[in-house]
């Protein structure tokens, strides 16, 4: 075969491997030591400033490719973490929900960063920089979000009609 040939099929399956987010890197665990990795990896990297000037679709792929480079640094792989997390969460919701699991791992790092993509999804098709089973994740995501804060604000107002009707 031609090594002109060979050259450009190894760049093309190399760029296919590459722009498709597939790892051999795990998800992220949730433990202290991921979140300490995440955030050794994070100061390594440096902050997260969008370049001055760019399209709402460059500042889109400039923060997912900088989380994508943050957990790569951390051993991890950021497509895999959301689609664990979500089915994590289906299985176990209360874990999540407990102050210790959100305050000593990755659970709450995971939060900002998928608030921060998601409002990115407001404004930018973000489609082609996500997987569709991570897409779907992310969908996920944000409506248990939504019905956590629907089901505290209609156990807020329940509360406040029983004090209410004591009171009267």
């Amino acid at each position: 075969m031609n090594m002109k040939v060979i050259t450009v099929m190894f760049l093309l399956v190399f760029l296919l491997v590459t722009t498709t987010g597939c790892s051999d890197s795990p998800p992220v665990p949730y433990t202290p030591e991921a979140l300490n990795k995440l955030n050794f990896a994070a100061e390594k990297i440096g902050s997260i400033i969008s370049p001055v000037g760019s399209s709402e679709e460059d500042t889109a792929k400039y923060l997912v490719e900088y989380y994508r480079k943050l957990f790569k640094k951390a051993g991890y792989d950021l497509d895999k973490s959301i689609i664990k997390l979500t089915k994590d969460m289906e299985k176990d919701p209360a874990f999540f929900n407990n102050p210790v699991v959100r305050s000593q791992t990755p659970v709450l790092f995971f939060e900002v960063i998928i608030e921060q993509i998601n409002d990115v999804r407001k404004t930018v098709n973000i489609n082609k920089l996500f997987s569709q089973e991570t897409l779907a994740s992310l969908d996920k995501i944000v409506a248990d979000k939504r019905k956590q804060v629907e089901d505290a604000e209609k156990a807020k107002i329940g509360k406040e009609e029983e004090i209410r009707k004591k009171k009267d």
